[in-house]
């Protein structure tokens, strides 16, 4: 029989135990840095995820993904798809020409002029959408609403300006769904958690290792 045995001296067990100690007392910091590098990859990939479905930009769509980030006592990072709707603006659109603004919010769907649907009866001609600035600054894309006048205007006050006609109706901006029914249009009511989990638990496993990696790297480097 050939057997092999192997045991620390007393120096090299002194250090296992200091590196032991070591990580045992860093463990909240490794936990929650690793937890929000976990939730920052996964907002990455939900944001991805609904850019294939709908066509606002990246920037737009990170700002209503908001991230609670992990703390020492508690290292725990949530992810919060937050927003109300959103203006039109915001997705693929050009102003159109004569068949007024052109918008595509779902890429599956057409690009194509918004004009108001034409009721049972009514002798108006359908409403085009328009790019407009209005004095605060704010850009949008508008609509008038037939029928329904403004009571309050500079434009009223103009002369020439006749009350009740299709330039004096009240414009409203047209808006597109908020980040939340985006979210659910592609993962479903509680499709969320169960669809991105592997990912995040993968991402987690790494970053957890990245992170112990580091402060052996560091005592290595004579580094605190």
């Amino acid at each position: 029989m050939i057997s092999i045995r192997f045991e620390l001296d007393k120096k090299q067990l002194r250090g296992v135990e200091r590196d032991l100690k070591k990580l045992n007392s860093r463990m909240p910091k490794i936990l929650s840095r690793a937890a929000d590098k976990t939730a920052t990859s996964a907002r990455v990939s939900l944001a991805k995820e609904m850019q294939g479905t709908y066509t606002e930009k990246s920037a737009k769509l990170k700002k209503n993904i908001e991230i609670q980030k992990a703390s020492h006592s508690n290292p725990i990072a949530v992810i919060k798809v937050t927003g109300k709707p959103q203006p039109a603006i915001y997705f693929h659109h050009s102003k159109g020409g004569k068949g007024g603004a052109k918008l595509q919010i779902l890429k599956e769907r057409p690009f194509d002029a918004v004009i108001s649907k034409k009721k049972e009866g009514d002798t108006e001609e359908p409403r085009k959408a328009f790019l407009a600035q209005m004095p605060s600054g704010h850009k949008g894309i508008f609509q008038r609403v037939a029928g329904d006048y403004m009571e309050k205007s500079p434009r009223l006050s103009k002369p020439n300006v006749k009350p009740n006609t299709k330039h004096t109706e009240r414009i409203k901006e047209l808006l597109s769904p908020s980040p939340v029914k985006m979210a659910k249009k592609i993962y479903g009511d509680n499709g969320l958690l169960e669809r991105t989990k592997p990912e995040m638990e993968g991402s987690f496993q790494k970053y957890l290792e990245q992170q112990v990696g580091l402060v052996f790297h560091k005592k290595k480097k004579g580094g605190a």
